[in-house]
């Protein structure tokens, strides 16, 4: 091992290429764990910017839908330096956890939440219950991956007190101005 270690050019060859952490190790004679420590320490992003990361990602999971991909860009662009790309997994099943919800939804919204048995008897829909489990994955996955309201105090990952105008709370309320509450 050596005894100088350039960490300014460790952390080039991570950021700027797609080497292995093992191969960046060897090349700069370090440790591969050393390496990972001063990636986690230092927040390291593997492909750049947070927009070069939105494309890597993109990318590799094509399969995934519309809504999934807005959801997955809206993620890695919350976590910013804290994305690592060994969160990548858990990003995708989140986003399609999140597509699925929206579709459920909509074929709640069709069936009802209560179903009725051929003889009459009255249980809560299939359809419901399938909604009821993915708003459980979701609310796991989100709280590992820090997108609680909480979890993203904690680690300062927004100071955002207005909503964007893309966001699914920007209501039109215009039309209830004459309302009196």
């Amino acid at each position: 091992m050596k005894e100088h270690i350039d960490w300014d050019l460790v952390k080039s060859d991570y950021q700027e290429t797609d080497l292995s952490i093992r191969k960046i190790a060897d090349r700069h004679g370090v440790s591969h764990t050393a390496v990972r420590n001063r990636i986690k320490k230092e927040s390291w992003n593997r492909f750049g910017d947070v927009e070069n990361v939105q494309k890597m990602v993109l990318t590799k999971y094509e399969k995934v839908g519309k809504i999934a991909k807005r959801k997955i860009n809206e993620i890695v662009e919350v976590l910013g330096n804290n994305y690592l790309p060994t969160y990548e997994p858990l990003i995708i099943v989140f986003a399609t956890n999140y597509e699925m919800w929206f579709q459920m939804k909509n074929e709640l919204d069709h069936v009802g939440i209560i179903h009725k048995t051929p003889k009459g008897a009255k249980s809560l829909s299939m359809e419901f219950r399938a909604l009821k489990e993915i708003e459980k994955t979701l609310r796991e996955l989100g709280a590992d991956l820090g997108l609680s309201v909480g979890a993203g105090m904690k680690l300062g990952l927004s100071d955002k007190t207005d909503i964007e105008e893309d966001s699914l709370f920007n209501l039109d309320l215009s039309e209830y101005d004459d309302v009196e509450i």
